[in-house]
């Protein structure tokens, strides 16, 4: 028996993922990467697609985004792009459509990954089980996390936006840059500083400098830039801090699973002392934090293995 054909796609909020694939199994020639800023909404993106593909319809579509979902409607949370799952399935042709967040398809991809995928920056002492609890970690142009849990029924990735949640602080450092970002800004997020933009916002808080991008930034400190460095470490830092903490929140025994392009350039400072030291400063419980793993994911495409997985448990 064939298998029924997906359309799948991953919306962040600076490219749009796109493949086709045979039940769970993506085709490798379909896998393609369009710039949002190219086109207006993501229904002409759909339109495109099908023409290249040499297609018409297909039988499911699952179309993960980079906002909140509900009730068969998303939001882009960084971008001015709305979804509704029966105009996904008028412009596809698609009995089924699943419309989920971003982080909900990377949950459903963990299990579909090769070794080669995945770079281990923070070694737990615990021996991770197949029903223990997983974290994923979007690092990218927006910020999100969701937790991942194994059950009897199926994989189950509850959806989140701890992103827009406010940010602790846990030395004079942290204090020093979430001050200088509340006097421009306000309310400091999560996101505001481990999204992309946060390298800017540290480099401006730390060294008054506001002429650097993020990329900017990083090909600095990989250059040897001692300032620029201090921003890095300082995210990783960061992260550390709010990680551990995650941890704490869910128990994610099976591992805490970092995404996106800021958590790939980021990865040799998490592979630090510094941010193993940050996840695991929790006071009594310092301890207890040294049994998780973090795991840097190297796919770039790995919610798009996700998004079948899904669409295809739906009736």
């Amino acid at each position: 028996m064939s298998q029924p054909t997906c359309l799948v796609a991953d919306i962040g909020g600076t490219n749009t993922r796109m493949a086709i694939s045979d039940g769970l199994t993506l085709r490798g020639d379909s896998i393609t990467r369009f710039k949002n800023a190219d086109h207006s909404t993501f229904y002409e993106i759909i339109d495109l697609y099908l023409s290249q593909m040499g297609l018409t319809r297909v039988d499911r579509a699952a179309v993960a985004v980079a906002g909140p979902v509900s009730g068969g409607r998303a939001e882009m949370t960084n971008l001015d792009w709305t979804f509704e799952d029966t105009k996904i399935a008028t412009k596809t042709g698609a009995a089924h459509v699943g419309l989920l967040n971003d982080l909900q398809a990377q949950g459903h991809s963990l299990h579909l990954l090769d070794r080669e995928d995945i770079l281990t920056v923070m070694q737990g002492n615990r021996q991770a089980r197949p029903t223990d609890t997983q974290i994923v970690i979007g690092m990218g142009t927006g910020f999100n996390a969701a937790p991942v849990y194994h059950t009897q029924s199926g994989t189950h990735v509850p959806p989140a936006e701890i992103g827009h949640a406010r940010i602790a602080t846990a030395n004079d450092v942290q204090a020093r840059v979430v001050d200088a970002i509340a006097q421009a800004e306000g309310f400091v997020s999560n996101e505001h500083i481990l999204a992309g933009r946060g390298l800017e916002r540290i480099d401006a808080a730390l060294n008054n400098r506001q002429d650097r991008s993020a990329a900017d930034i990083m090909a600095a400190a990989q250059s040897g830039d001692a300032s620029a460095i201090m921003v890095a470490q300082t995210q990783a830092q960061f992260a550390g801090s709010v990680y551990g903490d995650m941890a704490l929140a869910t128990l994610p025994l099976g591992g805490i699973y970092l995404i996106g392009g800021v958590a790939r350039a980021l990865s040799p400072y998490l592979s630090d002392k510094k941010f193993a030291d940050a996840f695991c400063d929790k006071g009594r419980f310092a301890t207890f934090n040294q049994q998780f793993s973090v795991h840097v994911i190297l796919d770039d495409f790995a919610a798009l293995k996700g998004c079948p997985s899904y669409v295809m448990s739906l009736a």
